[in-house]
């Protein structure tokens, strides 16, 4: 099981956070993001720099290219996405269950996700789980709109 329980647990994919004040509306947060943490967030947006021609996009290709600084700006519920994504791209997971306080845990087998909502069930709020789609069909389930089902 693999787990994203703070902000700064985005280290491990490349996105390290250097301040939550660069925001003028405390919206956003700001990372350094290492070349790996650049290709997570081009994946998750579907960026595909080569096809692009907004200098913006090139001047970031180029800036990871050349290993320099690269920051981005994101937001809470946009990082809860991206960690929800990385999951299943860098860690094949088949579920990603959302607990009540918010941590993601990526869970690699349908055994590991009854374990992991078991855990962390309240009598108040239940755990969120988000299906791999490829798994939802494993499963003999149907797509329930956006994949994020309630426990």
């Amino acid at each position: 099981m693999f787990a994203i329980r703070r902000i700064r647990d985005f280290r491990l994919y490349g996105l390290d956070l250097v301040t939550g004040r660069a925001c003028p509306y405390g919206m956003r947060y700001l990372f350094r993001l290492s070349e790996d943490g650049a290709q997570h967030v081009r994946n998750f947006l579907g960026l595909n720099i080569a096809a692009r021609t907004s200098d913006t996009l090139v001047d970031l290709a180029k800036a990871v290219e050349q290993q320099r600084l690269v920051t981005v700006m994101l937001s809470r519920e946009t990082l809860k996405s991206l960690g929800i994504f990385v999951m299943f791209d860098v860690h094949n997971c088949v579920a990603v269950v959302i607990t009540p306080t918010g941590e993601l845990l990526g869970c690699e087998t349908a055994v590991e996700v009854e374990e992991a909502r078991s855990a962390y069930r309240t009598t108040e709020r239940e755990c969120g789980v988000r299906w791999r789609k490829a798994s939802l069909k494993d499963r003999g389930g149907s797509d329930p709109g956006d994949g994020l089902a309630a426990a």
